[in-house]
């Protein structure tokens, strides 16, 4: 993914995001930082702040209790910082969430 904000997907109605972090596989290529974070707009970081592209393994720091409300949408933004990155890498995101008006083996309906 490019330098930016990126829409991803939609957290479902009433639910509580518990835990957010990336793991990164391929570290990008940025002189001074590639720091990611996931939002509820773009550009935002309600949900994950703090992750480290340049750093392998998993890092950044989960926002506690961001409630979705009647459903939110999931925005990644990527900004890379000193000179001119041709990779920003690749990695994993991890979004943990509970759904509150779920019951066992309920279904999701987005």
């Amino acid at each position: 993914m490019a330098t930016g904000n990126h829409e991803l997907f939609n957290l479902p109605p009433n639910s509580v995001v518990t835990e957010a972090f990336i793991v990164v596989e391929t570290a990008g290529d940025s002189t001074t930082s590639v720091v990611i974070t996931m939002g509820t707009a773009a550009g935002g970081a309600q949900i994950m702040t703090g992750g480290d592209g340049r750093a392998l393994g998993r890092s950044g720091t989960t926002v506690a209790g961001v409630n979705s409300g009647t459903g939110a949408t999931v925005w990644l933004r990527i900004v890379n910082t000193g000179g001119t990155a041709t990779n920003v890498g690749r990695f994993r995101l991890v979004v943990k969430y509970i759904e509150l008006d779920k019951h066992t083996d309920e279904m999701t309906t987005i």
